[in-house]
């Protein structure tokens, strides 16, 4: 489940802190018996058709009565509050990160918007609404003491510039540690074919000092869409987000949560040579989700149907292969043992049953990624259907 319409992002040096908020409720109209009455509304009003104002459309589910998403920057020392400005009313912002140091005097941000142009209704748990990565100037100047503080920005014009105008989804913006490069998420498959949740890509954007150079940036394709993969081989991948700080000490291995096939396992990808590699345990039907780095570290959780959820720490062992050693940190005992006595006589397994002239199927669907086996997991006896 994705967290489209948040985000917060510290600056390099831990003074301002650039967020997503819901826009402040603007003024809105009142009536009386004879018309349009002038002064706003009040409070009581806002409960009442009196003080509704124009109808605006939201983006339902969990996000039915919230205003539009906007950027604000904090300035944590002296608590004063910005809006960021230049972006169009008509884009839904959110996942906001600071961008890094550039040639000119000014400070950037990189985030994601929506168009409101297209549908909104039941954004939360689907990947098909077009979105791009964009850059604004932050409002920021330097004072006197060379010191970074904000500024009202309202009355100038301020660039907004589109850096991935060459395809239509791009999402979860992350940048290398020395910010050479920028990586994201797209759901291209998703958007193209319509469907809720389809294969997803990884793209990198070398990363320029020189903003005018960010518009026409190249997009390298780091995983692309995968559309049939080999029994055994990596089958695309199913990532629905990932860490805010997803590398590892050498900057350019990314550590990500993915499904493979019936079961969430973790992949290393180097971000500049593309190679992917499982270093979550292979021989087991566990599923594994990573839940934070530091350096060379990882903690993560695994679970299964009839085990319950343990953490476990890994390191990278081998460094040309990314292999990894886990261990048990933590594990709820007294829950371990009423538990395991009820899941002691359950066992499970996936069964994998060939889909006929998938080929074909996937000539006529090829927007819809890889689904070339439908599998179901044993359970006591009973049948239950799995997703791929």
């Amino acid at each position: 489940m994705s967290t489209w319409f948040e985000g917060i992002s510290w600056n390099s040096d831990e003074t301002l802190i650039a967020y997503v908020a819901e826009e402040p409720s603007p003024s809105k109209p009142t009536f009386n018996g004879l018309g349009y009455k002038k002064g706003g509304s009040t409070d009581k009003d806002c409960s009442s058709w009196k003080g509704q104002g124009d109808w605006e459309e939201d983006w339902g589910e969990t996000y039915a009565g919230k205003r539009q998403p906007a950027l604000f920057v904090i300035n944590i020392n002296s608590g004063e509050v910005q809006a960021v400005k230049g972006i169009k009313t008509s884009l839904s912002v959110g996942q906001v990160v600071w961008a890094p140091s550039t040639k000119d005097v000014h400070q950037y941000l990189v985030f994601v918007g929506w168009s409101a142009d297209t549908r909104k209704l039941g954004i939360k748990y689907c990947y098909n609404r077009p979105c791009a990565l964009y850059a604004v100037r932050a409002p920021l100047y330097k004072s006197e003491a060379n010191e970074l503080e904000l500024k009202d920005s309202s009355t100038e014009d301020v660039p907004v510039f589109n850096l991935t105008q060459q395809i239509n989804s791009a999402f979860f913006p992350t940048f290398s540690p020395g910010g050479k490069y920028l990586v994201f998420l797209s759901a291209r498959s998703s958007v193209d074919s319509g469907a809720h949740s389809a294969t997803d890509s990884l793209h990198r954007i070398d990363w320029s000092t020189d903003v005018t150079l960010w518009p026409s940036a190249k997009i390298v394709d780091v995983i692309p869409v995968v559309m049939s993969a080999e029994d055994g081989c990596f089958p695309g991948l199913y990532c629905s987000s990932f860490l805010s700080n997803p590398l590892l000490s050498d900057g350019c291995t990314m550590i990500i949560s993915s499904f493979w096939r019936s079961s969430q396992v973790i992949l290393s990808v180097n971000v500049l040579s593309g190679e992917v590699l499982c270093i979550s345990p292979a021989d087991s039907n566990f599923s594994w989700n990573v839940l934070a780095l530091d350096g060379d570290n990882i903690v993560a959780v695994s679970s299964s149907l009839v085990n319950v959820p343990q953490i476990k720490y890994g390191c990278i062992v081998e460094k040309t292969t990314k292999a990894a050693a886990w261990k048990i940190v933590l594990l709820m005992i007294l829950l371990l043992l009423q538990v395991r006595s009820l899941l002691s006589s359950l066992q499970f397994s996936i069964m994998k049953i060939p889909v006929k002239n998938d080929s074909d199927s996937l000539t006529k669907d090829k927007h819809l990624g890889h689904f070339t086996r439908l599998t179901f997991l044993w359970i006591n006896g009973r049948f239950s259907s799995g997703k791929k």
